[in-house]
C-alpha cells in the first residue's frame, strides 16, 4: 500500500475546503435548481444548467492533470456529468453524487431559507449544500491532495446526475449510453448518505428501495367486535372483516348473528330495548352456545376445513357468549376474548355474571384476553377478575388505551397472530 502524510492531506484537504468548495457550495445554494419531479419546467428555467456550469467551471479549474470532462446529453433529459481520471495502478474505481436539489420545504428559521446561503456556527445552511452538493467538490479535493503526495491511483471515475432526488430516472438511460466508458467498477463510492459522528468513517451497506407500482389497501376504520358491530352477520363491517381474515389469512371464516340480531331481531345496539329483552329469554346462552356447536359440526364437514385446526374470535358479546362456548366445545384450540367482564352496565343489563363465574375456568385452551382500559360498559376491574376466572394455564392479557370501542388495527392484528400461532 503506497503511504502518505495524514496530516499533509488533512490540511491541504481543509484549506481547499474552506477557501474553494465553501465559497463555490454559497453560490450553488443560491441556484433553485430543484430535480425535475418537483419543478416541471426545470429545462426552460436554466436552473439545472446554471448548476451544471458552476460545477463545470471549478472543474476545471481543479482538474487532475490528464483527467478529461464529459457532459452527456439528451433530449427530455437531464445532463450526466463526467471526469475520467486516469490510473498509475490496477482497479476501477466509480464515485458518485448528484447535483440536483429537493424543493424548498417548510419550517426554515427566520433568518434561514432554501435559497439564502447561511454560515453559522461553521455550519453551512441551505438547500443542497450536503445533499448532496459537496460531492463534485470533495471527491475531486481528494484524489488531488492524494496525487499531490504521489500516491498511486486507480482509474477513478466521477459521475455526477441531476434527476436523483426525483428517483434517478435519467441514470439507467446514462448508465446503458456510457458502458463502455463506465467499465466495470471494482469500488463504487456514493458521496450521498451520512456519518453517525467524524471520529471513524462510516459506510452504507444499503439503502432504502424504490418499488414503483399500484397497490390498493383496504384496511379496517376500526377494531370490529360484537359491541361495536352488532348488526347482520352480512353488514358491511362484518364482510369486511371477513374478507381480511380469509384474504389476508388463508383461513376460513364464519360467523352468526346473536340471538336478536341480524335476521334473528332488530338489535343494532347495546342500547336498544330489544337487547335487554334479548337476555330475559329463557336460556339464551344455552340456546347461543348450541347454535355455535351446529354451526361449528357443518363447518368441519367442508373439505377445506381442518377439525384440528378451529379458533374462537369474539369480543364484548361475543365473549358473552363465547365462554361459555369455548368452555364446552373442545374442539376450539385457541381463543380470542375480552371486552368484558365480571362488573359494569352491560353486566347488570345482561345478568351474564353467573355463567362467567360458572363457565371461565373451566376454559383450558390457550386464551388472549384483550381489555380496554378506560371502557365504560365493563368495568376495568371487573375485566382483570373475569380474566384470573380463565382457567387456562397459556393465557395472555391485553390491554389498550381508550373506551369500548376504541380499539384500532393494532389491536385485531396482534390477535391475529395470535391464532395463526396455535393454529399454523
Amino acid at each position: 500500500m503506497t503511504s502518505f502524510n495524514e496530516s499533509q492531506l488533512q490540511e491541504r484537504i481543509s484549506r481547499t475546503w474552506d477557501e474553494s468548495i465553501v465559497p463555490s457550495l454559497v453560490e450553488y445554494i443560491k441556484i433553485p435548481n430543484k430535480s425535475p419531479s418537483f419543478e416541471p419546467a426545470w429545462e426552460e428555467l436554466g436552473h439545472m444548467e446554471q448548476a451544471l456550469q458552476l460545477a463545470l467551471e471549478w472543474s476545471k479549474s481543479n482538474l487532475p492533470e490528464k483527467a478529461q470532462i464529459q457532459i452527456k446529453r439528451s433530449e427530455g433529459r437531464t445532463p450526466l456529468l463526467l471526469i475520467d481520471i486516469p490510473g498509475e495502478r490496477n482497479g476501477n474505481v466509480l464515485m458518485y453524487g448528484h447535483l440536483d436539489k429537493q424543493p424548498e420545504m417548510e419550517g426554515w428559521d427566520d433568518d434561514l431559507g432554501p435559497w439564502k446561503p447561511v454560515l453559522k456556527d461553521n455550519k453551512l445552511y441551505g438547500r443542497g449544500g450536503a445533499d448532496d452538493g459537496y460531492a463534485l467538490f470533495a471527491s475531486l479535493t481528494v484524489v488531488n491532495a492524494l496525487m499531490e503526495q504521489n500516491v498511486a491511483l486507480p482509474r477513478i471515475l466521477i459521475l455526477i446526475e441531476f434527476s436523483e432526488e426525483s428517483g434517478s430516472p435519467d441514470l439507467p438511460h446514462y448508465m446503458d449510453l456510457c458502458t463502455d466508458l463506465i467499465g466495470s467498477p471494482d469500488l463504487i463510492i456514493c458521496l450521498d448518505s451520512g456519518t453517525g459522528d467524524f471520529q471513524r468513517l462510516w459506510t452504507t451497506t444499503s439503502l432504502r428501495g424504490l418499488i414503483g407500482g399500484t397497490l390498493r389497501v383496504d384496511v379496517l376504520k376500526q377494531g370490529i367486535h360484537s359491541g361495536s358491530s352488532s348488526g347482520h352477520k352480512r353488514s358491511e363491517k362484518m364482510v369486511a372483516m371477513g374478507t381480511w381474515i380469509c384474504e389476508g389469512f388463508g383461513w376460513n371464516a364464519v360467523s352468526i348473528d346473536g340471538p336478536a340480531h341480524g335476521d334473528r331481531g332488530p338489535v343494532q345496539k347495546s342500547t336498544d330495548p330489544a337487547y335487554r329483552e334479548m337476555w330475559q329469554q329463557p336460556d339464551v346462552v344455552g340456546t347461543m352456545v348450541e347454535d355455535w356447536k351446529c354451526v361449528i359440526n357443518a363447518f368441519v364437514e367442508l373439505d377445506s376445513t381442518d377439525p384440528e385446526r378451529i379458533g374462537f374470535w369474539g369480543l364484548s358479546m361475543g365473549t358473552m357468549f363465547g365462554i361459555p362456548y369455548v368452555a364446552s366445545d373442545s374442539r376450539i384450540k385457541a381463543a380470542v376474548l375480552g371486552k368484558s367482564g365480571l362488573t359494569g352496565s352491560s353486566v347488570e343489563r345482561s345478568g351474564i355474571r353467573p355463567y362467567f363465574e360458572e363457565s371461565a375456568p373451566q376454559i383450558m385452551q390457550p386464551v388472549l384476553f384483550s381489555i380496554q382500559w378506560d371502557d365504560e360498559r365493563f368495568d376495568r376491574q371487573g375485566q382483570l377478575e373475569l380474566f384470573d376466572l380463565i382457567g387456562s394455564s397459556d393465557k395472555r392479557l391485553h390491554a389498550y388505551p381508550g373506551r369500548h370501542q376504541d380499539s384500532g388495527p393494532e389491536a385485531l392484528q396482534v390477535q391475529a397472530e395470535f391464532l395463526k400461532r396455535y393454529l399454523e
